[in-house]
C-alpha cells in the first residue's frame, strides 16, 4: 500500500496478485513523472512480474468520503474482488485484485484525477473497475462493472451480502468479448483452406461506402467472442485508396491481432496515368506483392478477413480489381502449384430490388473472374419505416429462398445490420464493444465461416486447369512489354515523382 500525488489529488492504492492460488503482494509505487498514465500503471506493475500472458484484474474505486469502505482493511477488499471473480477467471492468467482510494487536495472533477486515459468513473463512488491485458495487446483495457452499484458494495461491508450471479455473468462476457473467456467454445474446423492453414474470406462491396471495413470489424469481434483467440485471427486490406487510420486498425491494435490496413496496393494521386504509361509495377507485380503479404499475415492463423476496395471493378484500369486481388489473396496449393481464390461475401445496402440487383451484378463480376461467392451482407438498415430492417430481411430473405440459381450455388442473406451512428462520433473507439454486440446480434458469423470453408472444399475438388495460377511469376507477354517501356519509352518513377507531378496538373487530393 502507498501513498501518491497526481494533478493536486491524493492517491492510497493497494495491489495483490494470485498466481494459480498464490498470492503475492509485492510491488513498487508509481511514479506520475515516469509512468506514461495511470491506467497504464495499474496493469503494468503486475504485467511486469507475470508469468503468464493474461492479466486480469478488479480494482474497488472510492473517495476517502466514503469512510465506510475507507476504514476496511485491504484484506477484506480483496475478499470481496475474489468473491467477484473466482467462477471468472481463466486458469492461465494473473489476477490482480486492488483498491485506488482518492483524496482531493483541491477542487477538481473526478475524471480529471483518475487520467484522461481511464474512463470516467460513476456518478456515485465505490466503484469495481475492470482491467484486462494480453500480451498481444497494445495496451490494456479498462471498463466499469455495471452489474454492480455503490449502495449494493456499500451494503455488502455492512451485512456481508450481494448478488453474485450479475457480476459473474458480466465478468464472463468481458472476458468473452476480449478473448480470454475460460471456457471457450471449439472453432469451426479451418479443414480444406490450402497450405497456410487459414481461412482467407474476401469481404467485397456493391458500392463505395457500403461498410465493407465496418463489417470486417463486425466480424472479427464476433470471431473473438465465438472463441477464437486473437493469435489466431488477422486483417489485411491489400488495396486501398484511403491510408487515413481507420477503426478496424485501432481495434486491431488493442486487441493485439495481427493487422496489415495498408498493403501494396495504394492509389494514389496519378497511379493510373503512371501505370498506363509504364512508370509504376505491373499488374502482375503488384498482384505478386498482394500474394506475398497475405500469406505473410496467414501465417499460424485460422481465418484472415481481406477487406476489399469500393466496388469490384475499382481498380480494373490497373488490373487490379477486387476479383483480381481475392484471387491473389487464396491459399497456394502446393501440389499443384495453383492458388485458390479467396471466397467472397458481397456487402450491400438498404432496399429489396435494388439491394439483389446490385448484389447479382456484383456476384456475376466475381463469378466470371472464377471467385466464388458465398452470399450478402446487408448493411445500414433503418429500423423504421418503407424499407426498415425487417421488412428488408424479410423480403430479401423470401428471395434467396425460392431462386433457384442462388440455392443450387448454396447462397443466401447472412444478415442484416442496421444503422450504428456512434461509429461516426469523434472517438468511435469507445462505442465498438456495442457496435461488435449489435452486429453478432443481426449476422450468422458461424454460418459465414462454414459456408466460406465450404467453398473453398468445393474450389479444392475443381480440376487444376480450372484455378488460378500464380501471379508470382509475371506472364512472359507482360514482361517483355515493360522490358521496351523501360528501354526508351519510358522509366519507372517513384511515387514521390507521380504525386508531385500530378499535384502540379491538378490533380484531386488523395483520400
Amino acid at each position: 500500500r502507498t501513498s501518491l500525488q497526481h494533478k493536486g489529488i491524493s492517491f492510497k492504492m493497494s495491489m495483490e496478485i494470485e498466481r494459480n492460488g498464490i498470492e503475492d503482494a509485492g510491488w513498487s509505487p508509481w511514479n506520475p513523472e515516469n509512468e506514461e498514465n495511470l491506467c497504464f500503471f495499474l496493469s503494468k506493475e503486475a504485467m511486469d512480474h507475470r508469468k503468464f500472458d493474461i492479466n486480469i484484474g478488479l480494482y474497488l474505486v472510492h473517495g476517502c468520503w466514503n469512510q465506510q469502505i475507507a476504514r476496511q482493511k485491504d484484506t477484506t477488499v480483496q475478499a470481496l474482488l475474489g468473491k467477484l471473480a473466482s467462477p471468472s477467471i481463466p486458469k492461465n492468467s494473473e489476477y490482480i485484485k486492488g483498491r485506488l482510494e482518492i483524496e482531493f487536495e483541491a477542487e477538481g472533477d473526478i475524471e480529471a484525477c483518475l487520467d484522461s486515459k481511464l474512463p470516467c468513473p460513476p456518478q456515485d463512488l465505490p466503484a469495481v473497475l475492470f482491467f484486462v491485458h494480453k500480451k498481444s495487446m497494445k495496451s490494456p483495457i479498462f471498463q466499469y462493472l455495471s452489474s454492480l452499484n455503490a449502495k449494493q458494495i456499500e451494503s455488502y461491508f455492512k451485512s456481508g451480502s450481494i448478488d453474485f450471479l450479475p457480476v459473474h455473468e458480466e465478468l464472463n462476457e468481458n472476458l468473452k468479448k476480449y478473448g480470454v473467456a475460460p471456457t471457450i467454445p471449439r472453432p469451426v474446423s479451418s479443414d480444406n483452406t490450402g497450405d497456410s492453414g487459414a481461412l482467407r474470406l474476401f469481404i467485397a462491396g456493391d458500392r463505395m461506402s457500403v461498410g465493407k471495413t465496418s463489417v470486417c470489424l463486425g466480424i472479427l469481434g464476433n470471431l473473438v467472442a465465438l472463441g477464437y483467440p486473437v493469435e489466431s485471427l488477422a486483417y489485411i486490406k491489400p488495396a486501398t485508396q484511403n491510408e487515413s487510420p481507420q477503426l478496424v486498425q485501432k481495434y486491431c491494435e488493442r486487441m493485439g491481432i495481427a493487422c496489415v490496413p495498408i498493403g501494396p496496393i495504394v492509389y494514389y494521386r496519378g497511379f493510373t496515368r503512371a501505370f498506363l504509361a509504364g512508370e509504376t509495377e505491373s499488374s502482375a507485380e503488384l498482384l505478386a506483392k498482394v500474394e506475398v503479404k497475405v500469406d505473410e499475415v496467414a501465417k499460424g492463423k485460422k481465418i484472415v478477413i481481406v477487406d476489399g476496395v469500393g466496388f469490384p471493378a475499382v481498380g480494373s484500369i490497373c488490373g487490379t480489381d477486387n476479383a483480381s486481388v481475392a484471387r491473389a489473396s487464396g491459399p497456394l496449393d502446393s501440389s499443384s502449384g495453383k492458388r485458390m481464390p479467396a471466397p467472397a461475401l458481397v456487402v450491400g445496402g438498404s432496399g429489396v430490388g435494388g439491394a439483389v440487383d446490385a448484389y447479382n451484378l456484383n456476384a456475376a463480376y466475381f463469378e466470371r473472374a472464377q471467385v466464388p461467392v458465398i452470399g450478402a451482407l446487408f448493411n445500414k438498415q433503418k429500423l423504421e419505416g418503407f424499407y426498415s430492417l425487417e421488412n428488408c430481411k424479410q423480403q430479401i430473405s423470401l428471395y434467396f429462398a425460392q431462386n433457384d440459381n442462388q440455392q443450387r450455388l448454396g447462397r443466401r442473406a447472412f444478415g442484416f445490420v442496421p444503422l450504428h451512428d456512434s461509429l461516426t462520433k469523434p472517438d468511435p473507439l469507445e462505442h465498438v464493444d456495442e457496435y461488435i454486440k449489435v452486429f453478432g446480434d443481426h449476422v450468422d458469423i458461424a454460418g459465414i465461416i462454414q459456408a466460406a470453408q465450404a467453398k473453398v472444399k468445393e474450389y479444392s475438388n475443381t480440376d487444376a486447369s480450372d484455378v488460378v495460377t500464380s501471379h508470382t511469376k509475371p506472364k512472359k507477354t507482360r514482361a517483355v512489354k515493360r522490358q521496351k517501356l523501360e528501354n526508351g519509352q519510358s522509366a519507372p518513377r517513384t511515387r514521390t515523382e507521380i504525386e508531385k507531378a500530378a499535384i502540379s496538373a491538378g490533380a484531386a487530393p488523395s483520400a
